[in-house]
């Protein structure tokens, strides 16, 4: 199913883009600066 994997890729890329920020920001909480 395209969708499926096209909704997979989608939270695949949030989840990349999430801990992407946790290493740019080691020294902060996740909290501080949303």
């Amino acid at each position: 199913n395209a969708r499926f994997l096209a909704v997979l890729a989608d939270r695949l890329h949030a989840a990349r883009a999430r801990l992407a920020e946790l290493y740019a920001y080691p020294d902060t909480e996740p909290g501080e600066y949303r």
